[in-house]
């Protein structure tokens, strides 16, 4: 039982640490704290052996699990089977964990964040800015530069993607340079590193 509860917790922390570089950047600008994304983008390169040794484990975990128990007796089957019982649901509900922490990188932005809706359906009043953005690695990058600019005032949507790097913003017109500006000083303070933007401001 030891041997299976300690494969079980390396599973789940290996599979944690698969999207942490998403993960935790993303629960911080939840809670409000902006940065600290770049000091885990490094994980992201050992992602997929990551990936691999946690479902290993996972393996193991329900071979532990569901294997038959030669010294079982008579006598004693009842109380095996008991704790048996209880191993499977310890290990069926941390595959569940483990398949979160794993997918999680893998899951688009726009999935995961509510979108902005459009208060303005007036398109002379708007105006699109793109901003390119290192850094980012998946979709909760995405969702955590999405999140952040979305408090800013005169943003009418937000639209990340890490694959090519672009965030795009629809905003007022009247309120674009403001708008820019603010969103570049926040895209810093998530420690990603603005590369171009476009239009520049007047």
């Amino acid at each position: 039982m030891k041997g299976e509860k300690l494969t079980l917790m390396g599973g789940v922390l290996t599979a944690f640490l698969t999207s942490a570089c998403c993960t935790i950047p993303l629960a911080l600008s939840i809670i409000g704290i902006s940065g600290g994304a770049v000091a885990f983008t490094w994980l992201e390169k050992y992602r997929l052996p990551l990936t691999i040794i946690s479902i290993a484990l996972l393996g193991l975990s329900l071979y532990l699990a569901y294997r038959k128990d030669k010294t079982c007796n008579c006598e004693t089957e009842c109380e095996v089977t008991t704790t048996k019982k209880v191993s499977r649901i310890s290990v069926w509900i941390s595959a569940i964990v483990i398949l979160f922490f794993v997918s999680f990188p893998y899951l688009q932005g726009s999935e995961l964040s509510s979108e902005s809706s459009f208060a303005y359906q007036e398109t002379s009043k708007l105006d699109t800015v793109v901003i390119m953005v290192e850094g980012m690695t998946c979709g909760g990058c995405e969702t955590t530069v999405e999140r952040t600019l979305n408090e800013i005032e005169g943003i009418i949507k937000v639209s990340a993607n890490y694959k090519t790097g672009q965030v795009q913003l629809i905003v007022e017109k009247t309120k674009r340079d403001y708008i820019l500006t603010m969103a570049k000083s926040k895209i810093t303070e998530l420690d990603y590193k603005i590369i171009s933007y476009n239009p520049e401001t007047e």
